[in-house]
């Protein structure tokens, strides 16, 4: 099961190291599957590996993103509902 984080270009740190922080907070849950930039932003994949996990990792990665106080514009993207951050 996939989850998609979005960010906008002006992030308070790279990208790799976001992916950094989603790997440690989702733990054996899942991981980070693949990353892309571009002129207007970026994304993270994240695929979580046991459907009966999956609210656990994405309530970790919510959890995450908001502490880390990303940019206006951040959202996950899980089972097709845009949630911001």
């Amino acid at each position: 099961m996939d989850i998609f984080v979005y960010l906008p270009s002006d992030l308070p740190l790279s990208r790799e190291a976001l992916e950094e922080e989603i790997e440690t907070a989702i733990g054996a849950y899942g991981n980070v599957t693949g990353a892309g930039s571009g002129p207007s932003g970026s994304n993270i994949d994240i695929e979580i590996h046991e459907p009966q996990h999956f609210e656990l990792g994405q309530k970790a990665i919510l959890e995450l993103l908001r502490k880390m106080k990303l940019p206006k514009g951040t959202y996950l993207m899980a089972n097709g509902k845009k949630q911001p951050i």
